[in-house]
């Protein structure tokens, strides 16, 4: 009796784990940034065509979903296509990210400002797919970064939500590195999922790496709880 007791217990314990954790797919649209205009910035011009490809973008979400697979969440590339960018006023955004750390802009109006120029440059209100997570591919960032999305609490227009993916860094930075483009898609879609830069440098997946340049792909269990609430009461009804 006591027996049958505790398999019966061990299989509710199961059930719920498995009702809990199941598989959240979110689909993805993956834009490949085109211009056939050059990027200005202090009077120079720079070429600004992406050079990513479809392997390289499924390779990058490969690793992302492997990363992922600790919260039970699978990211969908449901389409990858080119889309036209504007980069019209490129240098003037350009400089007020190279200026950024003399800016005198509080955190909230820096992030409002940002995703405002970075949206213009994608023309995101045009290009954005309302039914699916928008992943653009930008030969380089403005700023001295590889990444960039905005935090899905903070912002309530479908335009102002989305996600960028550089394959270097900005060449009037003096750095010449590329990016690790599978690590930092994983990182920036975990920002669209509500997380912050939150945790212990090299080990988990929402901090920068340490000083030895190791990044880390722990997502702990209580960031997993968040992300998979935030989907259940904000994404869930879109997709």
């Amino acid at each position: 009796m006591k027996k049958a007791i505790l398999i019966l217990l061990v299989g509710l314990f199961w059930c719920n784990v498995g009702i809990a954790q199941n598989l959240i797919k979110i689909p993805v649209n993956v834009h490949i940034a085109q211009t056939s205009a050059k990027a200005k910035f202090n009077n120079k011009y720079y070429d600004y065509n992406t050079i990513a490809t479809t392997q390289m973008i499924e390779k990058d979400f490969s690793k992302a979903n492997e990363i992922w697979k600790q919260a039970n969440i699978f990211w969908e590339i449901i389409k990858i296509d080119k889309t036209q960018i504007n980069i019209k006023n490129f240098n003037k955004h350009s400089k007020f990210f190279i200026n950024i750390r003399e800016t005198k802009l509080n955190q909230r109006q820096l992030v409002k400002k940002s995703t405002l120029y970075f949206s213009k440059i994608i023309d995101s209100e045009k290009n954005n797919n309302s039914k699916a997570i928008n992943v653009y591919y930008l030969p380089y960032m403005m700023a001295p970064a590889c990444g960039y999305s905005t935090l899905a609490h903070k912002t309530k227009k479908h335009q102002d939500y989305f996600t960028l993916i550089s394959s270097k860094v900005s060449p009037w930075y003096g750095q010449t590195r590329g990016c690790d483009t599978g690590w930092i898609t994983a990182h920036e879609l975990g920002h669209l999922l509500s997380l912050n830069h939150i945790g212990t440098a090299g080990i988990d997946l929402m901090m920068y790496h340490n000083k030895e340049r190791k990044k880390g792909n722990r997502i702990p269990p209580n960031q997993i709880k968040q992300v998979r609430n935030f989907y259940k009461k904000n994404l869930k009804k879109i997709f």
